[in-house]
């Protein structure tokens, strides 16, 4: 008698949640292919149907992740342009050094007027220096 009954039970679930299941394609670096009459997307690599939210979701993680690798090299390339402006500086002040050890002195650039540098009355900071003469240093 309870068998009877337990054939006419109705499943009524209309879906079945399967968790913990691998993803259908396992491609490195997938190439997609974009069905517009159907609305699919699929792998070209394995032909694994995918959910394209889940797709649009990938993409722009992608592309989250190429726009901070960019900033992150425009950092590197802002220290490393400073640097060299550094270094660029440096070798102009060990050529002014060498040549007056060659008893040479130096032109004023603005007066065009010769000075001994050991008359140097002081120094200024030259990113303000820069700033004031309008300058980007």
């Amino acid at each position: 008698m309870i068998e009877d009954n337990e054939q006419k039970i109705i499943n009524i679930f209309p879906a079945i949640i399967e968790r913990n299941r691998q993803k259908i394609c396992q491609c490195k670096n997938p190439t997609y292919v974009i069905d517009e009459t159907n609305h699919i997307v699929s792998c070209e690599e394995c032909g694994a149907i995918l959910d394209p939210w889940a797709v649009l979701f990938e993409i722009a993680q992608r592309w989250e992740q190429i726009a901070k690798d960019t900033a992150r090299e425009k950092e590197r390339l802002k220290f490393w342009r400073e640097e060299e402006r550094k270094i660029i500086r440096l070798r102009g002040v060990q050529d002014i050094t060498r040549k007056y050890r060659q008893g040479m002195w130096p032109v004023c650039p603005e007066c065009k007027q010769v000075f001994d540098p050991g008359e140097v009355s002081g120094f200024v900071n030259a990113a303000l220096y820069g700033m004031n003469k309008g300058e980007d240093t």
